[in-house]
């Protein structure tokens, strides 16, 4: 190359790279200049509206959109950019009606936008009102509405209630599942097509959903509120983070009780994990309502922990592990105790398999204020029986308050002779180990196996009546199921 060639060569480098330095810059200022602006609220861009409306229409054949606002707004540093559209009306080409979406918050993928195409990466939904009812059949059906008032039960059920006078903003989408579609659907989650709308979308984010749970089969109505709800694709699946507070808790404590459930489905193995974690959960208030579930209204009493559980491609729940305790509180079972059940604290743990009808208790710790159960068991399910096998220890328990605790359904001649001879003092160890089986058909009940031992120290003893009672006395008493 020539010395003049050079020249010109390295000048108009020179000249190049000075322009693509002021762009270079002027972008830099535009951007923090822009930043700044958003850090104050809102800038409205409604010249986007129009080209949001025509995005969404090509890619979802069949609807039109219509968005009665846009503005870019500020969503933090990692993605300081966000498309904020108010009043999303969605209806069907004859004009149908189908829901209206008070807010609608989007990221944009960057790829596409430098391709002049507006494809959403990330949406974040605000302030639905979400119905979910599980019919007598086992459906699913889900109702996606709007309220603008979402503080109280009545303003929820009304958001998604049909009528045909209502105009389009107070529509609903509804949509039905049964256990085999939503499998289905899940399946093909996997899939994306390069034309659809939503092929490059990872993550939908609902924030501040009022939902409302409806059960025909437990007969039970639940009511969710200020629920967050995050759906994200992995590499190799779907992962969602779901958040609910519910009116589960005591009217004195005052406290909404928590509900989490995360959910991780892996493509590769066609298997899905749920974890449920919560804390706060009244077992009366739940079966508050429902015939089905009254037996859990004896139970007053603040539960938390975990349960994990492992479905399979079609859905079909099999292995489940369990982590549960509670504070204090108490449970009445008047078909087997005298009086309720004062409960200082409780945990148990263990895990199952549904398909095979195997549970398993590997502990249970009972603090009563003073004595103390520990207990061990399993349960099977065998050619149309179940087996059940219990191993349990009571200790430090005073002899007055053991006819409390020791139900007459339990050995009961057994049970009538040491609670009405034996007083005073401490059962310093009570074991009971038990086996017996339930006819699934008949409801027959038969005991294998049924004994114990009762360690005491320092009580009365009242062998022959009316001759005076035996005091201070130390020893062990042996039972069975007749003796």
């Amino acid at each position: 190359m020539s010395k003049p060639a050079l020249y010109h060569f390295a000048k108009g480098l020179l000249i190049t790279l000075e322009v693509f330095s002021v762009l270079a810059f002027v972008f830099l200022a535009a951007g923090i200049a822009l930043m700044l602006r958003l850090k104050e609220g809102p800038l409205r861009v409604d010249f986007l509206t129009s080209r949001a409306e025509r995005a969404f229409a090509e890619y979802q054949n069949g609807f039109t959109f219509d968005i009665a606002r846009t503005d870019v707004v500020w969503g933090g540093d990692f993605d300081p950019f966000l498309l904020a559209m108010s009043d999303i009306t969605v209806n069907r080409t004859d004009g149908t009606p189908v829901i209206v979406i008070p807010r609608l918050t989007v990221t944009l993928s960057k790829r596409a936008l430098l391709l002049g195409r507006l494809r959403p990466r990330e949406v974040m939904l605000s302030g639905p009102a979400l119905g979910l009812t599980r019919t007598l059949d086992g459906q699913i059906s889900l109702k996606i509405g709007n309220s603008q008032n979402l503080g109280s039960q009545a303003a929820v059920e009304n958001a998604w209630e049909e009528t045909t006078e209502k105009p389009a903003a107070n529509q609903n989408y509804t949509s039905t599942f049964t256990q085999k579609t939503l499998a289905d659907a899940l399946a093909q989650t996997k899939q994306r097509k390069s034309n659809d709308l939503l092929a490059g979308l990872s993550r939908i984010q609902i924030k501040d959903a009022a939902v409302l749970y409806e059960d025909n089969q437990m007969g039970v109505k639940w009511r969710f509120e200020q629920s967050e709800m995050i759906f994200a694709r992995k590499r190799q699946g779907l992962v969602a983070d779901i958040v609910f507070k519910a009116g589960f808790a005591s009217e004195q404590s005052g406290d909404a009780a928590i509900v989490r459930l995360r959910i991780d489905h892996d493509w590769k193995i066609a298997a899905t994990r749920a974890d449920l974690f919560f804390s706060g959960v009244r077992p009366d208030i739940i079966a508050m309502g429902s015939e089905k579930m009254a037996d859990l209204a004896a139970i007053k009493l603040p539960f938390k922990g975990r349960v994990a559980m492992i479905f399979d491609r079609d859905l079909n729940a099999r292995n489940f592990a369990y982590l549960i305790g509670t504070e204090e509180g108490e449970a009445s079972f008047r078909d087997y105790f005298t009086k309720p059940l004062s409960i200082k604290g409780l945990v148990v743990g263990g895990n199952g398999d549904i398909s095979t009808g195997r549970l398993s208790v590997d502990k249970l710790r009972i603090n009563f204020g003073g004595p103390q159960l520990a207990a061990t068991g399993r349960l099977e399910r065998k050619e149309g029986q179940r087996h059940v096998a219990l191993q349990a220890e009571l200790l430090a328990m005073p002899m007055d308050e053991l006819r409390h605790y020791w139900t007459p359904k339990l050995a009961p001649d057994a049970q009538s002779w040491v609670t009405t001879n034996l007083s005073k003092g401490i059962a310093d160890k009570a074991t009971l180990d038990m086996a017996l089986i339930r006819d699934e058909a008949t409801g027959a009940v038969s005991i294998e196996k049924l004994g114990g031992v009762i360690d005491f120290h320092d009580i009365s003893v009242d062998y022959f009546p009316p001759l005076p009672k035996v005091t201070g006395v130390d020893g062990q008493a042996t039972y069975d199921a007749n003796n």
